[in-house]
């Protein structure tokens, strides 16, 4: 499988296909219904949606999500959200509503689409969390987005997820991956092998159908969070999206995003016996902090992908080789370059660099213990009241995997490896100091009253 390959050549390009679950159980956030337009069903059986799919649902999630009301419809550079005022809120309501699904403007965190401060106040014993703001929308593909930007809310189940599992996250960060198994790779290097022989080698189509078969069902990993939340589905669905991009599957939204696989049709040269691996990961510029260590500001909150070559080894895992080919890290600056754009286009985009700042904001408040210097109070948001459970969703377990092939001259296996990881403990870590941000806790808290946010 290492050798060149005498009249004709194969690049393979694998790409693990994967579903993001339907939820199990509907209760208070219960107004899911797919992640990235990917679903599975409960036996773990996915497919991507169709348009009927979409379209059916788009219809349904408009009879019950409802627009923002009165200030919260306002576009504002800062909403400040309480959350000491955020747990009464959702306290009152399970009290009142058991089992019924909280109301939109608390499911969507009163319509925050970033985050830029978190701060604690032991004076009101209250934590915030403020940012750019703005009413909401289903858009036409079923995605909660913002009436101006268009960019995907954030969400209170994602921040509750964050808040239960920082210490988990801490330990073994966030992480998704899809890993081929090693017999899979025995058998494709076999295939890919007897295709060197002129008498046995198959067309396009049924080559790819068999090395299909032959590579057989991957296997998903989830770290940090539990792999049957929607934070889960979120990582996952962006990994897929990614790949679909890299290997031409789905041409990319955003002009200036060449996928892999036209990359390496231009220059064949390109092809090696290596794999290049990419991978979605956190690009912050380093978090702020005031001189009481009270106030933090996150003021960049950027996505880079990252890419390494690996090459698969007799023992059938693949090595890091330390090195990046120059089509796989054209494709990953491009994705970086113009990641706003493509987060726009495609939301799921958007959707893993709000998880990626919610893991940050759950960091600082653990990290910096903000939770003691405070003295805030949050049972039912931290779980230790469990009268507001998160929606458990299928979780995807094993993937099938689909693949896109190219003749080049001199070519081998190329898998589309790689994932998402976040190191949230250490995007928390305050580094820098601003002596502003100080003035900050007087200048946002919000006094007394019922409100639990404020523009």
């Amino acid at each position: 499988m290492t050798g060149r390959w005498s009249a004709w050549s194969l690049m393979v390009a694998i790409l693990v296909g994967l579903g993001v679950a339907a939820p199990v159980r509907a209760q208070f956030f219960g107004r899911g219904g797919a992640v990235g337009g990917i679903v599975i069903d409960a036996n773990g059986r996915f497919r991507q949606w169709t348009d009927a799919d979409r379209a059916e649902m788009v219809r349904a999630f408009r009879r019950i999500v409802d627009g923002a009301e009165g200030e919260l419809q306002r576009q504002v550079p800062v909403r400040r959200i309480s959350l000491r005022g955020l747990e009464a809120a959702c306290r009152d309501f399970v009290t009142a509503h058991p089992g019924e699904t909280l109301p939109d403007e608390l499911l969507y965190l009163g319509g925050l689409v970033g985050i830029d401060y978190v701060i604690a106040d032991p004076e009101t014993k209250d934590i915030l969390i403020a940012g750019p703001a703005e009413g909401w929308k289903l858009d036409e593909a079923g995605n909660v987005v913002g009436v101006t930007t268009g960019r995907p809310v954030l969400k209170l189940e994602d921040l509750v997820v964050a808040l239960r599992h920082v210490d988990q996250a801490a330990r073994e960060r966030i992480t998704c991956s899809i890993d081929p198994t090693e017999e899979g790779h025995r058998r494709l290097t076999a295939l890919l092998q007897r295709q060197r022989n002129p008498r046995a080698r198959l067309d396009a189509a049924r080559l790819a159908q068999a090395v299909k078969q032959a590579y057989g069902l991957q296997t998903v990993r989830i770290g940090g969070v539990p792999k049957t939340s929607r934070f889960a589905q979120v990582l996952v669905a962006a990994d897929y999206q990614m790949k679909r991009l890299a290997m031409g599957l789905d041409r990319s939204p955003v002009p200036g995003i060449p996928s892999y696989v036209s990359l390496l049709r231009k220059n064949p040269a390109a092809a090696s016996t290596t794999q290049p691996r990419w991978w979605l990961a956190p690009d912050f510029d380093p978090v702020a902090r005031s001189d009481d260590g009270l106030a933090f500001a996150i003021t960049r909150a950027g996505v880079r992908v990252m890419t390494e070559d690996e090459f698969l080894a007799e023992d059938g895992r693949f090595r890091q080789t330390g090195r990046k080919s120059r089509a796989a890290q054209a494709f990953a600056d491009a994705v970086t370059k113009r990641y706003d754009e493509l987060a726009e286009a495609l939301p799921i985009f958007g959707e893993l660099r709000n998880l990626m700042v919610l893991s940050t904001v759950a960091a600082i408040i653990e990290r910096q213990e903000l939770l003691e210097k405070s003295g805030v109070s949050l049972p039912l948001l931290l779980g230790d009241d469990d009268r507001l459970p998160t929606t458990k969703w299928n979780a995807p377990t094993t993937v099938p995997p689909e693949c896109s092939i190219v003749r080049v001259r001199g070519g081998l296996l190329v898998t589309a490896s790689g994932g998402v990881e976040i190191d949230s403990w250490e995007l928390a870590k305050a580094t820098a100091t601003d002596r502003g941000l100080s003035e900050l806790r007087e200048t946002y808290r919000i006094r007394g009253g019922t409100t639990w946010w404020s523009n």
